[in-house]
């Protein structure tokens, strides 16, 4: 779809400058209008530019807001600048790599999102420990609670999760939600009559696995790549 087109469109219809969303996303002006104006279907800084503008990746790649005027007012309604929003993650010389909590926008995530406010790392640490994230930027911290994830998760273990990963494409650990609640499941892609749906498990038995289907109101908020497990000695 029109990725350039659609940036174009909601940062005028915010009243920002190109300038001004470069300061926002921390990518070059340059680039931003070199995307604007090729109208370019793909970029590698569509997660950067779709934070700094208040939205996620889909409302500005799966439709084109200039035809679909219905699609176009809806997003605006909720798009906003946001000030720092590469700084999901971020660096810093002295502390390390810093991963804050995650922003779960005021949704009602069943208490997943919050509690473990902050950890720094050393860039070694990440570098020997953590593989195969989208960005630094990307990642952040949830929390699990309750018993149906034991024995790998306990309730108030912080958990890395990376926001780049919005789609599941291989079995993994996802935190996501169906309507207003929150999970933190393993998710497994399973082909059903022509279609594939999700099947969310656990790893204690006494749970039982569901099957997402494409009738649900399903998002995916990120992947867990690490736990930080307590022990009470």
């Amino acid at each position: 779809m029109a990725l350039g087109k659609n940036v174009k469109l909601v940062r005028e219809g915010l009243g920002l400058q190109a300038t001004e969303l470069a300061e926002l996303s921390g990518i070059g002006k340059g680039t931003i209008s070199a995307l604007e104006n090729r109208d370019s279907a793909h970029s590698r800084f569509t997660l950067q530019l779709s934070q700094a503008l208040g939205l996620q990746m889909e409302d500005l790649m799966l439709i084109d807001l200039e035809k679909d005027q219905a699609a176009f007012a809806e997003i605006m309604a909720r798009a906003k600048p946001v000030k720092n929003a590469r700084s999901i993650a971020h660096e810093d010389s002295e502390d390390g790599v810093v991963f804050d909590q995650y922003d779960a926008a005021g949704a009602v995530l069943d208490g997943q999102a919050g509690v473990i406010r902050r950890l720094v790392v050393a860039h070694e640490w990440l570098r020997l420990n953590v593989h195969g994230y989208t960005s630094e930027r990307n990642l952040c911290l949830v929390t699990g609670f309750g018993p149906s994830m034991l024995p790998r998760i306990k309730s108030g273990d912080p958990l890395l999760l990376d926001r780049g990963v919005t789609n599941v494409k291989t079995e993994g650990v996802y935190f996501f939600r169906i309507g207003e609640l929150g999970y933190i499941k393993q998710l497994q892609p399973i082909p059903v009559a022509g279609e594939t749906i999700l099947r969310a498990k656990s790893y204690n038995p006494e749970y039982e696995s569901f099957d997402i289907t494409k009738d649900m109101d399903f998002a995916v908020f990120g992947r867990i790549l690490k736990v930080w497990k307590s022990e009470d000695f």
